[in-house]
C-alpha cells in the first residue's frame, strides 16, 4: 500500500470523525432520555409506574380498619346498618322500603330488624343471602318491584355510578315513577374520580389506580377481577345535579364527602397518565377531592 493511498484513507477517516462529531452537536437526533411522562402508553410505562404502585410510596385509597371483610356477616351486617343510619334521615318503621342495587341484600335485612313494613331488595344480579323474614323480597324482576309500588324510602347506596346497561337518569326515572307522593329517594354517588371506585382497594389498597392505569393495563395487574367502568362520571356535581332534572327529582338535600389528595399524585408521570384516562390536561383536584355525593329526591 502507498503513501497516497494511506493519507487519502487517513483523510476520510477524519472527515468522518468530524461528520460523526456534528451530529452528536445535534439534539434533534438524540432526544433526551424519556421519562414516564414522556413515554405514556409504552410497556416501559407501565412497568415503571407498575414498580412505582407496589411501593410504599403510593398513598392508600382507605384506612385499613374500614375495608368491609366480604366472607365476614358481621362486617357485612354492620357496613349495611351504617347505610341506614348515615345515608336515610328518617325512620323506616312502618315504612316501604326498596333497596336499589341491593347486593348480598344486607340493607334489606338491616331495614327488616327495624321493623319496616315491607323492604324489597332489587339487583340486576342474584347474588342473595338468605333472609327469613315474611316482610323482606330480594328479586331481579323489575316488575316484582313494581307490584309492592309505591315505596316511602329508596335507597340507592354506592350503585348508580356502577350501573350496568343503564344510564342514571334512567334509573332515577324508574324510581320516581314508584315512590310514593310523599316518599324520598336516598343516593349515594360514588364518581369515576374519586380515590376508591373502582373497589380495587379490597385486593390492593392504593388511591386512584383506575384512573392512572388503563383498563388494559388493569386486567394485567388484577387478571381475577371484572374491570369494567360503565358509568365514567369525570365531573359529579354538575352530572348528579343533571340526573336530578332529567328525571323530573328535586334536590332537597346534598351532601359532599371529600378528602384531601395527596401531592404524590401531581406528579408530571402521573398526571400524564390521568391526562390519558380522563378529559383533564391540568390536575383536576376538586374533582378527585369528591369521594362521595350524597343526595335526597323528592318529587
Amino acid at each position: 500500500m502507498t503513501k497516497d493511498i494511506i493519507e487519502k484513507k487517513l483523510k476520510q477517516i477524519r472527515a468522518a470523525v468530524v461528520d460523526i462529531e456534528n451530529m452528536l452537536q445535534d439534539k434533534s437526533l438524540f432526544p433526551a432520555p424519556m421519562s414516564l411522562a414522556m413515554a405514556t402508553g409504552t410497556a416501559s410505562d407501565f412497568e415503571g409506574m407498575k414498580k412505582l404502585l407496589f411501593s410504599e410510596e403510593w398513598p392508600k385509597a382507605v384506612a385499613d380498619e374500614l375495608i368491609c371483610d366480604t366472607n365476614n356477616e358481621e362486617h357485612k351486617m354492620s357496613r349495611a346498618n351504617g347505610i341506614v343510619d348515615v345515608l336515610v334521615s328518617e325512620p323506616v318503621h312502618e315504612k316501604m322500603v326498596l333497596d336499589f342495587g341491593t347486593g348480598y341484600g344486607h340493607v334489606v335485612k338491616a331495614c327488616a330488624m327495624r321493623k319496616a313494613k315491607f323492604s324489597v331488595g332489587y339487583d340486576i344480579h342474584n347474588d342473595f343471602a338468605s333472609i327469613q323474614d315474611k316482610n323482606t323480597l330480594l328479586t331481579t324482576n323489575w316488575r316484582d318491584v313494581q307490584e309492592r309500588a309505591p315505596y316511602d324510602i329508596i335507597i340507592a347506596c354506592d350503585v348508580m355510578d356502577h350501573l350496568e346497561n343503564m344510564q342514571q337518569v334512567d334509573a332515577l326515572n324508574n324510581m320516581r315513577t314508584i315512590l310514593a307522593p310523599q316518599g324520598k329517594i336516598f343516593v349515594r354517588y360514588h364518581s369515576f374520580m374519586s380515590r376508591h371506585h373502582a373497589h380495587l382497594y379490597k385486593k390492593l389498597n392504593k388511591a386512584f389506580i383506575h384512573l392512572i392505569f388503563n383498563e388494559q393495563e388493569l386486567k394485567e395487574l388484577f387478571p381475577d377481577e371484572k374491570i369494567s367502568f360503565p358509568q365514567k362520571v369525570f365531573f359529579p356535581i354538575k352530572t348528579y345535579t343533571d340526573n336530578a332534572a332529567g328525571a323530573g327529582l328535586k334536590i332537597e338535600n346534598e351532601f359532599k364527602i371529600t378528602s384531601e389528595v395527596e401531592q404524590f399524585f401531581e406528579r408530571n408521570e402521573i398526571m400524564a397518565k390521568i391526562s390519558q384516562n380522563t378529559p383533564f390536561k391540568a390536575f383536576p383536584k376538586a374533582q378527585m377531592q369528591m369521594d362521595f355525593v350524597d343526595h335526597i329526591y323528592t318529587v
